[in-house]
């Protein structure tokens, strides 16, 4: 609701491909600077002077500067993912800063700085209001009631976080919610209805863990292939005139196809070792996403399970750490969150408690007593044409 998806969603893909691009082209520069000095040794002026000199210098320099880059936009794109989570399932249009410095552990100022600037590009439908105090966040034309289906008492948005009526003791407890251009009712039915694990799941997860696994054999089996030719080579360098004899020897006598005098000369000799450095190196770069890929949709499939079991909207720390035996529960899962492999639920604190809470079930343009659709609501007043019984005050509806 809070996030531009198609354009976070093509600016990620770009992103990621300029990220490993650009590691890739530090690589390159530096296996290419090491070559020509390897291969110049002592020869400074020749190694300074060469023409790929400056290109891979420039190599260098502009990969590192898009690797910056690139990492950063990935903190914004994580950022906005999670924010837009936590404003979703805030129920009185109203965020103060302080709740979001406690669950992210950034500073107030930081958190403002962000929303104010960066964080519009990739979020909309909100606005940082100042008044006497810190200020607040508010989000476009949302208005809330929290009631008590059983004995139809209205109760405070902390009383239904808890997900008891504090007059009744019943659990059926709901929230009508009004923005700008729906009415929708939230309902806590964790205790009542399982979701299926690929709720929680972020897109195509299972499709990405299988394309990451067979990506990360085939680098694997690239490093090998390229490390033992490099090993190969390295050997015939150090037993050099052994070497040459055996190859003449081959040429002249058994017919073997001659090399270029490249691969026979010790300096070139050199020059492919190196690179073949460099491409293991890129290899590698690549087996790490690759592998970061697959770990973390291991881990949020694995989370995902233990959270379509749950029974109560609320989970604290001990609880995720007992069943998933993370280390570190809350820095693990909000890892997930904010990287997109996990969804519908987000971190909350209550009763200075850090708690995951789970996404509601949300019935958007619904009656929230016979279930007949919602049309032209245009007042607080709004009389539903089917039960005739007043959803809320509803204020507006386009």
């Amino acid at each position: 609701m809070y996030t531009r998806n198609k354009l976070l969603t093509v600016f990620n893909i770009i992103n990621k491909t300029i990220l490993i691009g650009s590691i890739i082209q530090i690589i390159f520069g530096v296996t290419d600077i090491l070559s020509l000095t390897l291969h110049y040794w002592g020869d400074t002026y020749t190694i300074i002077h060469a023409k790929s000199t400056p290109q891979s210098v420039f190599n260098i320099i502009s990969g590192i500067i898009l690797t910056i880059v690139s990492l950063y936009i990935i903190k914004i794109i994580s950022d906005a993912r999670f924010y837009s989570g936590f404003f979703e399932c805030d129920l009185d249009g109203t965020i103060q800063y302080e709740e979001l410095a406690n669950v992210t552990g950034k500073s107030i100022s930081k958190i403002k700085k962000e929303l104010s600037f960066v964080l519009r590009i990739f979020m909309k439908r909100y606005s940082l209001v100042s008044d006497n105090s810190q200020g607040h966040i508010e989000l476009y034309g949302k208005k809330i009631l929290c009631s008590c289906k059983h004995c139809g008492a209205e109760i405070e948005k902390k009383e239904y976080f808890s997900g008891k009526c504090p007059y009744c003791n019943g659990s059926d407890v709901f929230a009508r919610v009004l923005t700008d251009k729906r009415f929708y009712s939230i309902v806590n039915d964790t205790a009542t209805t399982n979701k299926p694990p690929v709720y929680y799941q972020g897109k195509n997860l299972s499709r990405k863990k299988t394309i990451a696994l067979i990506l990360a054999a085939i680098a694997v089996i690239l490093i090998l292939i390229i490390l033992m030719y490099a090993c190969d080579t390295f050997s015939n360098l150090i037993n050099y005139e052994e070497y040459i004899k055996d190859y003449y020897r081959g040429v002249l006598f058994e017919g073997k196809e001659m090399k270029n005098y490249g691969n026979i000369n010790p300096k070139g000799m050199v020059s492919n070792i190196v690179f073949s450095i460099g491409f293991i190196l890129c290899q590698s770069a690549c087996l790490i996403l690759w592998l970061y890929i697959f770990i973390h949709s291991e881990l949020s499939q694995k989370m995902s399970f233990y959270l379509s079991e749950c029974k109560k909207p609320f989970i604290n720390l001990e609880e995720i750490k007992s069943y998933t035996k993370f280390k570190q529960p809350f820095k693990r899962s909000y890892a997930l969150i904010r990287s997109g492999y996990l969804k519908n639920a987000t971190f909350e604190k209550h009763n200075d408690e850090m708690m995951l809470a789970l996404a509601k079930k949300v019935q958007k343009d619904i009656c929230p007593h016979c279930g007949g659709p919602i049309t032209d609501a245009v007042d607080d007043k709004y009389i539903c044409k089917y039960c005739q019984q007043p959803i809320m005050g509803v204020v507006v509806k386009k």
